[in-house]
């Protein structure tokens, strides 16, 4: 018979003592304001800085200040951005849910070389019906890329 190794007697006993104690509560993550200076940034046009302040403000109960830069940081061009709101359109998630639109997120930001985003817009691509598929080719043929979502701003 093989003697107990003791690594393996003490990976049982953290197991065990694991789930004798009680648990621990649930750590919040400390999230800090961007400084100052990033909020001017971003409200003088600066994609990665309007970036930053919709990643700070993506746990807000109210998506609307996050979602505001967002789109203007994607509508300037910055590819995360443009993928980060093609996901959110994909997911419906904080907005209406629109293949279309994620597609066109998707395939604007592949077109700057992120190759993610063009794996996400391959793979959405096949999932769409014909007609989804043929209207969303239309609206990128058409230069839809200026989107609604840029010019509403």
């Amino acid at each position: 018979m093989n003697a107990p190794r003791p690594a393996g007697l003490a990976l049982l006993a953290l197991i065990v003592t694991a789930s004798c104690e009680a648990p621990e509560p649930a750590m919040m993550p400390v999230i800090l304001p961007p400084a100052p200076e990033v909020q001017r940034q971003a409200e003088t046009g600066e994609a990665a800085a309007q970036f930053a302040l919709a990643q700070y403000h993506l746990g807000d109960k109210d998506p609307a200040v996050m979602l505001r830069w967002l789109r203007a940081s994607a509508c300037q061009g910055d590819p995360l951005a443009q993928v980060s709101l093609g996901v959110l359109y994909d997911a419906g998630d904080r907005v209406y849910q629109d293949r279309i639109e994620a597609y066109l997120w998707f395939s604007w930001a592949a077109q700057q070389g992120n190759s993610e985003a063009a794996q996400f817009a391959v793979d959405l691509k096949t999932a769409m019906a014909d007609d989804e598929r043929a209207f969303a080719e239309t609206l990128l043929q058409d230069g839809w890329l200026a989107m609604l979502d840029c010019r509403t701003q």
